[in-house]
């Protein structure tokens, strides 16, 4: 389990100096949550800067996913400086990464920017294009 934490917060940690990084706003149980393309995303957790697994410890980061997780939302202790999209890699990302051909189980961490207004009462984040995969180690 360690190591699967390790690979995915590397992940998360390589987008941080990314422009588009920003705060995300409030996010509570209640609250809906899209893509730019008006698509659900979830929350699945907080990465938190904390432990052997953290080159930036005390960074937290808000991880959402395109596949609901079950997960409550309960964000009131992580002030989490950017979010990411933990995601499966796309027909076109698995050809030109060399592991995935080699069926090797990847994923991919997309930098998401959070749009100002909400659309259609969702808080909306923007798809930045800012992108890594990782080893998918279970």
């Amino acid at each position: 389990m360690g190591l699967y934490i390790q690979f995915q917060r590397r992940a998360i940690e390589s987008l941080r100096l990314e422009a588009e990084a920003v705060v995300p706003p409030p996010i509570g149980n209640d609250t809906l949550l899209a893509d730019d393309s008006g698509n659900q995303l979830y929350v699945a957790g907080v990465s938190e800067g904390i432990g052997t697994c953290s080159d930036v410890l005390g960074m937290d980061v808000l991880v959402l996913s395109e596949l609901p997780t079950g997960i409550p939302c309960d964000l009131g202790r992580h002030a989490c400086a950017y979010t990411v999209l933990v995601r499966r890699l796309t027909a076109e990302e698995a050809s030109a990464d060399s592991l995935a051909r080699q069926d090797i189980a990847r994923k991919c961490i997309e930098l998401l920017w959070p749009q100002p207004d909400k659309v259609d009462g969702a808080i909306s984040f923007g798809r930045t294009g800012k992108k890594t995969n990782y080893t998918a180690v279970v």
